[in-house]
């Protein structure tokens, strides 16, 4: 930043501040202390490359960020973080921050409603982090050697809170509180992202009364295989599970169903709501629990993405009466035949269905019969399925059929082109055909 850019007292608008590397000292850059008079900054601000600052303490404090009342969302990065970071960050004049950090001089104002700290090392939260009653986002990316965090769950206006990136983290909070009525009484989202060493919501699980999210509408899991405790989720109604184990689908879904409606505070979503269910590379499931699914009665689309070695689903599905999106993608070992295994009863009682995507399944020879019984399916799609070669004759009365799209299918693509193929006359009467060959 340039040297004297704090003598602009009266802007407003200042959407990133970057600390160089000598942070002031040589006078050809401004220091951090260049925020102090800076209080008419509004909406915005990033902070990034603290791991400059020399002295945090008297730095901290010298940015003056409690007096900054109109600023809404603050960013406050170690690295230069995305979009801005390369390789070119980390050369050897990289500083590490292995020493426990502090941010109790950084405090900003409490208005503050969008809180990110990125790339910090030994993170000690701040005690004003809990004096922040109107944060509504609150993000913490990428700091290593934090094993626990404080009491976050009385925030009252907390809408959404992602943990990401966090290697050491265990638990999430190490203390007790026996209150339930107010564990985030507002939490709308929750994204929990590439923590491996994470087990668990706290690490004293001898509570008397189990923890619920009252509110929690969305939940993200991403690549924390050691997860095995959470609290329950009545009124999930997305939920995504990504590079996880079988293990973790069951015990999620448990704590989704295994809760009745008079438990949860959101009186007008109901725990058997899921409406969004995403699984993506769980290696070791070979089979959907039909046994969970049972009560997903107001599921309407379900993604099965990457998973290597699942095989069947077919008994399952025939619980999601309400399902209208259905996606099969990359599942090598997927089959979808007309075997005994796979009879069409499942099928036809999927009487929503509107959406069916066949991608990237190589054990695909034939499209299930039981599709035949399912009159509201607007759209098909296969793509990718080289080993599908022909469509049945009973495809043609599927009268609702809107759209269909066949690409990387080179022997199905030749046998469907217009007024030639031989399955033409098949599919003439969908009002929009899309054939794309290789």
């Amino acid at each position: 930043m340039p040297h004297g850019i704090g003598q602009l007292t009266s802007i407003e608008n200042l959407s990133l501040f970057m600390v160089d590397k000598d942070n002031g000292v040589s006078k050809h850059g401004g220091a951090l202390s260049e925020l102090s008079n800076l209080n008419n900054l509004r909406d915005m601000l990033r902070i990034m490359n603290l791991r400059y600052v020399k002295n945090p303490t008297s730095e901290f404090e010298a940015a003056n960020l409690k007096e900054k009342q109109h600023i809404q969302s603050l960013k406050l990065s170690w690295k230069l973080g995305p979009p801005y970071d390369n390789d070119s960050d980390s050369g050897p004049d990289d500083v590490e921050n292995d020493g426990e950090m502090s941010l109790e001089e950084l405090r900003p104002h409490l208005n503050l409603k969008w809180l990110i700290v990125f790339g910090c090392g030994r993170l000690l939260f701040p005690s004003w982090i809990s004096s922040l009653t109107n944060l509504v986002n609150l993000r913490i990316d990428n700091c290593k050697k934090c094993q626990h965090f404080p009491p976050l769950d009385q925030f009252p206006s907390l809408k959404h809170l992602t943990i990401e990136n966090l290697t050491d983290l265990e638990y999430i909070e190490s203390g007790i509180n026996c209150d339930n009525a107010l564990f985030f009484p507002s939490l709308e989202k929750l994204w929990l992202l590439n923590c491996p060493n994470l087990k668990g919501w706290r690490r004293d699980t001898s509570m008397p009364q189990l923890l619920q999210f009252h509110c929690l509408d969305y939940l993200a899991i991403r690549s924390c295989p050691n997860l095995t405790s959470m609290p329950l989720i009545p009124s999930v109604q997305q939920l995504v599970l990504i590079n996880a184990s079988k293990k973790s689908l069951e015990d999620i879904l448990k704590m989704k169903i295994s809760v009745s409606q008079s438990t949860s505070s959101c009186a007008s979503i109901s725990p058997s709501q899921l409406t969004i269910l995403h699984i993506e590379n769980i290696e070791d499931l070979e089979v959907l629990p039909e046994e969970l699914l049972t009560n997903l009665i107001s599921l309407r689309q379900l993604y099965i993405r990457y998973c290597p070695r699942i095989t069947k689903v077919s008994s399952a599905l025939r619980h999601l009466t309400s399902l209208e999106h259905l996606v099969f993608l990359a599942c090598e070992e997927l089959d979808l035949s007309d075997s005994e295994e796979h009879s069409d009863m499942p099928w036809q009682y999927l009487r929503s269905l509107r959406d069916l995507q066949l991608i990237n399944l190589n054990k695909l020879e034939s499209l299930p019969k039981g599709l035949q019984h399912v009159p509201t399916l607007c759209r098909l799609v296969i793509k990718s399925c080289p080993n599908l070669i022909s469509l049945p004759e009973w495809i043609g009365s599927l009268n609702a059929l809107q759209a269909f799209r066949i690409h990387e299918c080179p022997q199905l693509s030749e046998r469907c082109k217009s007024k030639m193929g031989a399955d033409w006359p098949k599919i003439a009467h969908i009002p929009k055909i899309y054939i794309e060959e290789d």
